[in-house]
């Protein structure tokens, strides 16, 4: 019965998660980004040819926009399009399920690390007891409903930075949730035995899922194998006296592959394109290397430093913080909400009390490991690059939930969690109060998502190509200008129009940027670049689509020359594109 209690409110917690990142999925958040596009387009490209945009035959990684994707992502789209067809939805898909599996593998990894015995007995351990641990703890071991992995999983389901990103097509989503799992197998390795297989299998595939990953993915395996080396070598010794054919298969197999892959980020296009954004190619424009104190290695490390402990700061955690962009957060709010402070400071006090046991050491690395790849990249602070950081900060907070729910039920005879009966009571209604005080804070997240924000992140999204490509295919034209203000307007156009993917492979018309991005100039007669507004007046039975930079707020649209104009707005009265059709 205790098990049965326990799966039912597993199930509607997932059920919770499910529902929270498929709800208007197709129009929330409005448009795509660039790389979704390209994501979902490849994914069709494969699914019609086995061939990408660029004709490479089931390549392993994308050469995209010249930024070179990893392949799982595309891959795991594939299905999905093949169902649904090529759109938004097909898209999201797969980081939409991802994002409810990481609910259950957090679920899974928090029972692993904190079961509810593990607790009592920490519980009791820093309080000084002994005896009968579950009165002094104040937790029910027996309770179907006092489950950790419960905990952690709810508010996992919760969690804003979370459910932003699992509703769009971000590789890092995918990613968190094959390394949630990851260290569940391998911790589970590491303490029962079991078999190695699951971890290296997932290791692998987690390498082709994001780039980050090649260098995130080890770090979280070293410092979980540093808290469990006691067990480690009992283990080794132990493949000494019994075969693990499977475990040796798949261990060389990942060996095999990251030396494949050290030799691509050494020598291949994609490493350059790695070592184009890594941090340690900025050079300052007024660096002064003959300083003792002011030069390259003292701004070098000033400025890793900084970004490292900005994640963790208050201003990005539970405030709209000035560096985070648009697109990396719910407008008008942190990353997580503002009553999560409250659960990570408990959950952090017991960590800090109960510190010689391996799983809150373990929680705690995790969480200082988590931020490093998303420090060392040249581009602006960014929260997605960070996403992984969630986890271990769920953890801690779940633990910090059981310091609260504990004191909910009614005082026990002798007081209950070891305090007197009255002192109880009001440590009870103090716990229901912030319970409330949560669950307003997240329906007012909620509310600033789905009702609020759809307007202060729709540029971001850029929400005015669907339209905009729609109008070429309602209006045709002998020649078609699209401005390529935004970025990458060519792959909107493969994407909104299913165009065949073996017709554009064989008349690819992409430019190599180099170690940038390329860039697409032409699709049959669809021109993509900037225009002035005098060409409209020279050029016949054109579509130009441009923005306010090309067709400016004073054109004039009631010329004889002029069969067709609209205005494509990303938010009221803001307009992303204007589309004007000549005779």
């Amino acid at each position: 019965m205790k098990f049965t209690i326990s799966k039912l409110l597993l199930i509607i917690i997932l059920g919770i998660a499910f529902v929270l990142r498929i709800y208007q999925v197709a129009d929330m958040p409005p448009g795509m980004t660039w790389d979704e596009a390209a994501l979902g387009y490849n994914a069709y490209s494969i699914l019609k040819t086995a061939r990408d945009e660029h004709g490479a035959f089931l390549p392993l990684t994308f050469k995209s926009f010249g930024d070179y994707k990893p392949g799982a992502y595309v891959y795991a789209a594939v299905p999905f399009v093949a169902l649904f067809g090529l759109n938004e939805v097909s898209t999201r898909l797969p980081s939409i399920l991802a994002g409810v599996l990481a609910v259950w593998g957090i679920y899974l990894l928090t029972n692993k690390l904190f079961t509810k015995q593990t607790l009592n007995h920490l519980a009791c351990r820093q309080a000084g007891v002994q005896g009968d641990e579950s009165r002094h703890s104040g937790l029910d071991p027996e309770s179907a409903f006092f489950n950790p992995g419960l905990f952690a999983a709810l508010l996992l389901a919760l969690s804003p930075w979370h459910i932003y990103f699992s509703r769009g097509a971000w590789e890092v989503n995918l990613y968190t949730t094959l390394t949630i799992f990851n260290l569940y197998y391998f911790t589970r390795f590491l303490t029962q035995n079991r078999s190695l297989s699951p971890s290296i299998i997932l290791s692998l595939i987690s390498l082709y899922t994001y780039q980050a990953a090649k260098l995130l993915t080890p770090l979280l395996l070293f410092v979980t194998l540093c808290f469990y080396l006691p067990s480690f070598y009992k283990i080794i010794k132990k493949w000494r006296s019994y075969p693990h054919y499977l475990d040796y298969f798949t261990l060389a197999a990942g060996i095999i592959v990251g030396l494949f892959l050290l030799y691509q980020n050494v020598f291949g296009a994609s490493g350059n394109r790695l070592t184009h954004l890594s941090f340690f190619n900025y050079r300052p424009p007024q660096q002064q290397d003959g300083s003792v104190f002011h030069n390259y290695p003292d701004f070098l490390s000033r400025s890793l430093v900084s970004r490292y402990i900005y994640h963790f700061s208050p201003e990005v955690l539970f405030y709209e913080g000035p560096v985070i962009t648009v697109r990396g957060h719910i407008p008008r709010l942190g990353m997580l909400y503002l009553a999560d402070a409250v659960l990570l400071i408990l959950g952090l006090s017991f960590i800090s009390r109960t510190f010689t046991h391996s799983s809150s050491k373990l929680v705690l690395a995790l969480a200082l490991v988590s931020p490093i790849p998303a420090s060392l990249t040249l581009a602006e602070f960014s929260t997605f690059r960070a996403e992984f950081l969630v986890i271990p900060l769920t953890l801690i907070s779940a633990i910090g939930l059981t310091q609260i729910i504990k004191n909910i039920p009614p005082p026990k005879l002798g007081g209950g969690a070891g305090l007197p009966a009255s002192r109880q009571g009001v440590v009870s209604l103090i716990s229901l109060f912030f319970i409330l005080i949560y669950i307003c804070n997240t329906l007012y997240g909620l509310d600033l998502y789905f009702n609020h924000s759809k307007n202060e992140i729709a540029w971001e999204y850029n929400s005015g190509y669907k339209q905009a490509i729609t109008a070429v295919t309602d209006w045709p034209a002998e020649k078609v200008y699209i401005s390529d203000v935004y970025g990458q307007p060519y792959i909107f156009y493969l994407f909104y129009t299913r165009y065949d993917p073996a017709k554009y492979q064989a008349h690819n018309d992409f430019v190599d940027g180099g170690t940038d991005v390329g860039w697409v100039g032409r699709i049959d007669n669809i021109e993509f670049h900037q225009f002035s507004s005098t060409e409209i007046k020279h050029n016949k039975n054109t579509l130009f689509i441009g923005a306010q930079g090309s067709i400016p707020d004073g054109f004039d649209y009631h010329t004889d020359n002029i069969e067709y104009y609209e205005q494509i707005d990303f938010a009221p009265n803001k307009p992303m594109f204007r589309v004007v059709k000549t005779r």
